[in-house]
């Protein structure tokens, strides 16, 4: 089975083997195989290139969301059919030209990397957000303007709490960063 693996704008495609409860990717293009065997509490062995490490990742929505050697990952991982669906409906939604930043996980606002109008590009770092003493890099999903900004430094967050709201520019305004 074809596996999309996305972080930001950049996607990976994968064959998946299943072997003995361990899940195998293979990266055909770098000839490189990925295990992830299962540990029990969301947490994981990852071996990539013969190194070992323990990831944590909670699934959610079609997101997992990754804590590996200090970094946190936003990872979409699906099939070929979830996939073009999810498309789909992005396509939809982005015709309204506003996507809404939220919160992956319940933590602390301590540095807003934007303003609001500001012009950023698709994976700019916006947000700066501690959780269990680990900074972790909120992005921007698509390229545009700041529209809003619903949060600031020092504020508490729940998870899935709206962060800000970025849209596009309006005609005639530069879309440059």
């Amino acid at each position: 089975m074809k596996i999309f693996s996305s972080i930001a704008s950049h996607t990976w495609e994968f064959d998946q083997i299943e072997n003995n409860g361990t899940r195998l990717l293979e990266d055909k293009s770098r000839k490189t195989v990925y295990s992830f065997t299962p540990m029990g509490n969301n947490r994981y062995s990852f071996i990539c290139n013969g190194k070992s490490h323990l990831v944590h990742i909670i699934k959610e929505n079609g997101i997992s969301h990754v804590h590996m050697d200090g970094a946190y990952f936003k990872v979409r991982v699906e099939d070929e059919r979830t996939r073009v669906l999810r498309q789909l409906v992005e396509k939809a939604a982005h015709a309204t030209g506003e996507v809404v930043i939220s919160a992956p996980i319940p933590g602390l606002i301590t540095k807003l990397n934007v303003k609001s109008g500001a012009m950023i590009e698709q994976g700019e770092g916006v947000i700066i957000l501690e959780a269990m003493k680990m900074e972790n890099e909120i992005r921007a999903e698509i390229s545009g303007k700041v529209l809003k900004i619903m949060v600031k430094e020092g504020d508490s967050v729940e998870k899935d709490q709206d962060l800000l709201i970025i849209g596009q520019p309006e005609t005639g305004e530069e879309t440059s960063v």
